[in-house]
């Protein structure tokens, strides 16, 4: 899952962690929380702009420490009375071997 961004994508990875055979620099960690009511009204296009927004927010954090891949993505959801959170602890990386 990728977008460019300010003249390169940044690339949201679920690997937890880069392979040892990919040279890179750790840019940063953060943590990507979210809690939103969850109404029954809610559709899934109403989900999906949230998560959309989530993403949105992690790949702005990435752009600004210049990285270009977010590893350990995941998309989970806890639901208690009505009520849905989402944390995302995220490393972010920046690549040493770029292609030209």
């Amino acid at each position: 899952m990728f977008k460019r961004i300010g003249g390169y994508s940044i690339q949201l990875v679920t690997l937890s962690r880069v392979p040892a055979q990919v040279p890179y620099e750790l840019g940063g960690t953060v943590t990507a929380r979210s809690v939103k009511l969850l109404k029954s009204s809610h559709r899934r296009r109403t989900r999906d702009k949230w998560w959309n927004e989530l993403r949105e927010e992690i790949r702005a954090h990435a752009r600004e420490l210049e990285c270009h891949h977010v590893f350990g993505y995941t998309e989970n959801t806890t639901i208690l009375d009505g009520t849905t959170s989402v944390a995302l602890p995220l490393s972010l990386v920046r690549s040493l071997a770029r292609s030209h």
